[in-house]
């Protein structure tokens, strides 16, 4: 939340990236009812003709009306997490026990994240870095708010770590039950023969 703007009217032109940068010059065949997904450089049967830049590749200039705000300076520049215990209330894990652990668990990855994400400098977005002066912990119950003392994001792990003990302990498939190997996402076939048209493979 950015307090007291400089500018509110300014707008840029820009590009929309595409990580890939696919050309968009060729022409796609495009399954009519699924063309994010049902596309491909060979008609097989598909009907519409299309080109990749309007399946969302390829780089897509950003102007008129669609032109994001420019660069702004604020006077104060604030970033607000809550962690709702009325809302995680709502988590049952059809036990009481088992429902307690998970809404524990919930809550630390939720702290674990907020202080990795936002408890050091860090980019918000191209041309946004933001660095933090001070980080204010308020708990807020029936008898009013008190100020906390913030906890260190090692003390933050090391809840996590005992909220997934207890967890596992009660019954949840976590802990030992995730994969122990990061996911690994591969391109369909279509956008992997976009990618090799874009990026031939060299003869080296």
């Amino acid at each position: 939340m950015g307090l007291q703007p400089a500018a509110t009217d300014v707008q840029a032109t820009g590009v929309q990236g595409d990580p890939l940068n696919l050309s968009t010059d060729e022409k796609v065949y495009a399954d009519e009812a699924d063309p994010l997904s049902g596309w491909g450089f060979e008609s097989e049967g598909r009907r519409s003709v299309t080109r990749l830049s309007e399946l969302g590749h390829g780089q897509v200039p950003v102007g008129g009306t669609n032109r994001p705000p420019a660069g702004i300076s604020f006077a104060d520049i604030r970033q607000q997490s809550t962690v709702s215990f009325a809302s995680l209330r709502r988590i049952d894990a059809g036990s009481e026990g088992r429902s307690a652990a998970a809404r524990a668990l919930l809550a630390a990855i939720g702290l674990v994240a907020h202080s990795r994400a936002f408890g050091r400098p860090f980019s918000l977005r191209s041309g946004c870095d933001l660095y933090p002066v001070r980080s204010d912990w308020v708990w807020r119950g029936a008898e009013g708010e008190s100020v906390i003392e913030p906890p260190t994001h090692e003390e933050l792990i090391e809840l996590f770590r005992e909220c997934v003990g207890r967890a596992e302990a009660a019954g949840l498939p976590v802990g030992s039950y995730w994969a122990s190997e990061p996911l690994v996402l591969t391109p369909n076939r279509s956008l992997a023969e976009a990618i090799r048209r874009t990026w031939p493979e060299s003869d080296d």
